[in-house]
Order: structure tokens, then C-alpha cells, then sequence
């Protein structure tokens, strides 16, 4: 037998990375991932962090830290993504597992790059979708994750389309996706249950432009312009998420026992005034112990 092949043998038995074999833990996909990283002339050890980091953005909103590495390595990580993604070879689902990944958590982590570049092909990925019928809820859910991803990017093509899917206007238009429901029995009816899949995703395309944290959506939430009045009563919450996403306060640690540093209080104060609203502060929750998690950014993520 050929030396090389019994070495590979051997590596692959056991849980160290190495070029023959992807270390154990790793699924199916995320070995795809590590390997092609290492075509693209990353490391062994690079290509297990890629890995890590692409889980890691998939399971932390707003982590930071995830690119640093890349950007003092001078490592463009966008055009492999992109590769990654057109070749089509993830689950389009949820992700099936913790060993793997879905196309979803590739696209995730392409969005935090907030380049143009990533952005174009996040957008094209999300047009293409909106053409396509909606017929199950695993449908209302891909979409609804990728109207997320959207947000997570900051684009302003990509803020376009939140602001359109959210309104009423879109979904009486021939524009708008052909969503086809099955009634349930006793529950739904097939108009109710097609109303309720509308609703989910233009509620997603909301909370997305919440979490995108941008200048536009805190001022669109400030004020009410250009949303739909059927959001009318939730304006405000909607208005201290994007507020809280603008200044790099994520969740809530005041929740935790953690309160917020004076300067973000002070941008989140400034905001409130200028669009005439007073800030009422987060008060601790009984029920929650102090944590030790950061919530509040302190490098770009």
C-alpha cells in the first residue's frame, strides 16, 4: 500500500487538522469549506479558523472580532465566499446540524464584510428568491433568513429591498413572490394561513432593517417615513433596536446587571432628542444573574 495514502488513513482516525484529512468534528460541508480554504492558499490553521468563524457569525449577532485576522493577514476572504456560494453546494434550508453548514451561514458571514462586492451577490440572491413562488414554510423561513442577511450586509440596494418588502403596497403588486398556502384543518384557512406567511416575512424584513443599525433605518423608525402603517404601533421598539444596532449596543446587558458605558448612553441619549423622544434606560432583570457575555461592541465587527 502507498505510504502517503497510510499516512492519510492515519490522520483522518484522529480529531488533528491536517492537508490529507479535515479534522473530525467537522461535517461534510464544513470539510468542503476547510479544504477549498486551503486551495485558496490558506493554511491548515487558517482554514480551521475560516471555519470557526463562518459558525461562530451564524450563532452570535453581531459578533466582533470575526475579521481582524483576515485583515491583518490581507486576506480578501469576499470573492471565495462568493465562490463558495454560487457553487451551490450547501443546504438551502436550516443548518442540519452543528457539524454543518447551510447556505444561509455562508451568506450570514459574507454580509458582516459590508463590501460592495458581497453585497451585489446578497442582493441577486435575495431578487432571484422573490421571483420564486412561496408555497411551504420553509420557504417563509429561507426567505425570512435572507431578508436578515440583507440587514446584517447594510447595503443601501439591500436596505431598498427591506423598505419595499415590508410594505403593502409590494404585496398587491405583480412584483410581489406568488405565495400559495394549504389550509389547516380546523386552524387556518387557506386565505388565513397565505396572510399569515405574508405577515411573517414582512415582519422579518422589519426586524432586519432594525438590526441593520443604519443611519437610514434609525431615522425611518424615528420618524415613520416610508414604513407601513400596519408597523405604526411598534415604531418605537423598532426605533430603540436600530438606535441600540447604531451605537454597537447589542441585546440588552443592562438586563444582565451590565450597564452601559456613559459615552453610549450619552449617543443613545442624542439620538433620542433629535428625533424629539425621550430615553427611558433598561432596567436590570430579576430573574436574569449578571453576565459576563459583551454586548456592547467595541471594534467594528
Amino acid at each position: 500500500m502507498n505510504i502517503s495514502f497510510m499516512i492519510c488513513l492515519l490522520v483522518l482516525s484522529t480529531s488533528e487538522p491536517s492537508r490529507c484529512g479535515a479534522p473530525a468534528y467537522m461535517g461534510e460541508t464544513q470539510a468542503s469549506v476547510w479544504r477549498k480554504a486551503q486551495d485558496y492558499g490558506m493554511s491548515v490553521e487558517d482554514a480551521e479558523l475560516l471555519v470557526g468563524d463562518i459558525w461562530r457569525s451564524a450563532t452570535v449577532i453581531h459578533a466582533s472580532g470575526l475579521h481582524e485576522h483576515w485583515r491583518e493577514q490581507k486576506v480578501d476572504l469576499v470573492p471565495f465566499l462568493v465562490e463558495l456560494l454560487e457553487e451551490d453546494g450547501f443546504p438551502r434550508g436550516p443548518r442540519p446540524s452543528s457539524r454543518e453548514f447551510s447556505e444561509i451561514d455562508v451568506m450570514r458571514y459574507l454580509a458582516r464584510f459590508r463590501d460592495a462586492r458581497g453585497n451585489a451577490f446578497l442582493v441577486k440572491r435575495v431578487n432571484k428568491t422573490l421571483q420564486e413562488a412561496v408555497r411551504t414554510e420553509q420557504a417563509v423561513d429561507f426567505l425570512c433568513d435572507l431578508l436578515v442577511v440583507l440587514g446584517t450586509s447594510q447595503g443601501e440596494n439591500g436596505l431598498d429591498i427591506l423598505f419595499k418588502v415590508q410594505s403593502e403596497e409590494f404585496w398587491k403588486s405583480n412584483e410581489a413572490p406568488e405565495v400559495e398556502a394549504k389550509a389547516i384543518a380546523g386552524v387556518l384557512s387557506k386565505e388565513r394561513r397565505r396572510e399569515s406567511m405574508i405577515r411573517r416575512i414582512r415582519t422579518s424584513a422589519i426586524d432586519a432593517l432594525a438590526i441593520s443599525g443604519t443611519q437610514r433605518a434609525v431615522h425611518a423608525f424615528g420618524t415613520g417615513e416610508g414604513i407601513s402603517t400596519c408597523f405604526e404601533d411598534s415604531l418605537n421598539e423598532y426605533f430603540r433596536m436600530a438606535v441600540r444596532y447604531y451605537v454597537g449596543v447589542f441585546k440588552s446587558p443592562e438586563h444582565y446587571g451590565n450597564p452601559l458605558p456613559p459615552e453610549k448612553i450619552e449617543q443613545i441619549e442624542a439620538i433620542y432628542q433629535k428625533y424629539g423622544k425621550t430615553y427611558t434606560p433598561e432596567v436590570p432583570d430579576r430573574d436574569e444573574q449578571p453576565s459576563t457575555t459583551p454586548h456592547v461592541r467595541l471594534s467594528a465587527p
